[in-house]
Parts: structure tokens; sequence; C-alpha cells
């Protein structure tokens, strides 16, 4: 159901649906798929939820919270952003720049660097790179734990989530890439298929698997620490925000907004699963949004769930920027 809050440290009673409500339901009911959406205003704390609090996979929205982490030790002194990290060949993800330009041994790469392809360019070798030097998985959901962000999983490489999903064993050889084994796999017709419509009973089982996955409400929130600066410091707040506010084309909360609109937001994929989470600067001083949009259970061509994405977003923005401050 949709609820209208004060985000504030205790319960408060949900207003009635309003227009906007009853908007977020309308596009969530025609996108064909299962939509979960959480909206939060920065500067007045009012929160919104479409089936906010239901899992949904991250996908690559989960760098996020990794990169967030990676910065939490660099605001600790335990890592610097000009280190270099050497990418070793077993390191080498599908899905990246790294490994698709990069392929000879050898290459060390800056943490700064590292974090920039992760989350403009989404590359799944810098992902896991980071993740190795935070030591796992573990490490990244303490990290959660601490900044109190409760209802997301953190379980696995992006490696292990696609071996999982394509029922590719880890090499033998610890020298050969899972690049290459994916890219061998996606080369058969009846794998690529599957893969992409999300049509098969591997994403089914994926979609049901409880690891690394978070619910809207929970995106939301990270996202709400680092544009405030509860969880690291300035400085590496900004880091994060200037590289989400440089990731990529709109084409999912972007695609419908005002041109000049600035958004800074992170995508992620697989199969049936489309999301999308990021922050709108609304004009003339009406403050900042939050908009975290997650799918699951689409099928066939991203086009629907994507343009539904855009609609609710669009529709967030013209009630924040068309509403009196007192009837948001």
């Amino acid at each position: 159901m949709l609820v209208a809050c004060v985000a504030t440290g205790t319960a408060s009673a949900a207003s009635p649906p309003d227009g906007l409500d009853r908007e977020i339901h309308r596009i969530a009911e025609r996108a064909g798929a299962v939509v979960g959406v959480s909206v939060l205003h920065l500067e007045t704390g009012l929160e919104r939820a479409y089936q906010g609090e239901l899992h949904f996979p991250m996908a690559s929205t989960y760098k996020v919270a990794i990169g967030a982490c990676a910065l939490r030790r660099v605001d600790r002194g335990e890592l610097e952003l000009d280190s270099l990290v050497p990418i070793l060949p077993r390191q080498r993800s599908t899905s990246s720049i790294l490994s698709t330009y990069f392929p000879a041994p050898g290459l060390t790469v800056s943490l700064q660097n590292l974090l920039e392809l992760m989350l403009t360019q989404s590359d799944n070798t810098a992902t896991d790179v980071i993740l190795e030097l935070l030591g796992g998985p573990p490490q990244v959901q303490a990290c959660l734990r601490e900044a109190g962000v409760d209802d997301m999983r953190v379980d696995r490489s992006t490696a292990q989530i696609l071996r999982d999903y394509a029922g590719v064993s880890a090499p033998a050889d610890p020298t050969r890439s899972f690049h290459e084994q994916f890219t061998q796999l996606l080369e058969q017709s009846r794998a690529t298929a599957w893969f992409l419509d999300g049509s098969g009973a591997p994403y089914v089982a994926f979609e049901r698997d409880p690891r690394d996955q978070a619910t809207p409400r929970a995106m939301t929130r990270v996202l709400a620490l680092l544009w405030q600066d509860r969880w690291l410091s300035p400085a590496s707040g900004a880091v994060v925000r200037d590289i989400l506010a440089r990731s990529g084309e709109p084409v999912r909360l972007g695609r419908g907004l005002p041109a000049g609109t600035r958004i800074a937001h992170k995508t992620g994929t697989l199969s049936g699963t489309i999301n999308d989470t990021g922050v709108i600067e609304l004009p003339e001083g009406h403050g900042r949004v939050v908009v975290t949009v997650y799918v699951k259970h689409a099928r066939g061509p991203h086009e629907r769930a994507e343009a539904a994405i855009g609609d609710i977003a669009r529709a967030v923005y013209d009630h924040y920027v068309l509403q009196p401050a007192g009837r948001r």
C-alpha cells in the first residue's frame, strides 16, 4: 500500500493517499511486473512508499553500498583513494571495461578509478576487486549494520551472482577468468535467450533467492545518508555524489524529467530485474528528492519497465515542484 508520513525517528500516522500516491499506484499497476517504490524528500523528511518493504534483487544498485563502505575505510585511514590496486586474472568478471579493453596481465588501477568505473560504468571487475579489498561481503554487511541500514543484504561478488544465475562453476584453473567462461556461455543461443528476457527457470530461482536483495526503503536510506553526510565525511560524501552524478544515460529515472534536471543515480539490471535509485535536484529551491524504483518479474524487452520507472520519477518531480510546501 501507499503511505505518506514524516520520516522522523518515531512512527507517525500515515496520511490518506493523495494524487501522487494514486499516480504511483496507477503507473506501477500497468508496468506488467512487480514494482516497489520509495521516495524521500531530503529537506522535509516526507516519505512515501509503494511496496517499499518488499524485497527485490538489487542487481548493480548494490554497488552504491560497496562504494560507500570503501569510502568509509578511506575516512578511517585504512585505504587511500590514490593507492594502486593490482587486477589479478582470476578477478576479471564479465560486463567490464577492464576485462574487455585491458586484457593483458600487469594492470593496476587506483581505488579512485575503480570507484569511478564501478559507479559510472557498472564495471563488474572493478566491483569485485573493491569487494575483495574490503574483505568480502561480510565486511560490507557489517558496514551497513554500523550505518543503521537494515533490510539490505550483500552476500556475493558480481561474478558469483552470475555464476549462480548461469549455473557455471568456479574455474579449476585460477588463472582463467569468469569473463572467459561467461562469454563462452552467452555465445550459445539457448543460454542467451533465457539470460536476456528473464523468462526461464534460472531467473525465477534468482528472484526467490534472498541473497543480495534489499527493500526500496533500505536503498533510499543509503542515499539519504550519503547526501546528508550522516555516514561518510563531507569529503568522501562529495566523492560518491560527484561520481553518481556522472553515472550514464538517464534511460530510467531521468528519461522523462525536464531538460537540464540534475540527477545522480545508479541502475541495476539482470534479466527481469530492472532497477534505478537516485537523487533528483528540484528547481527553484524545492530541495532534493531520493527516488528508488525496483522492478522484478519483468518479461521480455525492458522498455515497458523503464518507461514505468521514468513515469514514476516524473510524477514525483511534478508533485514536489507544483505542490505548496504544506501539502507535500
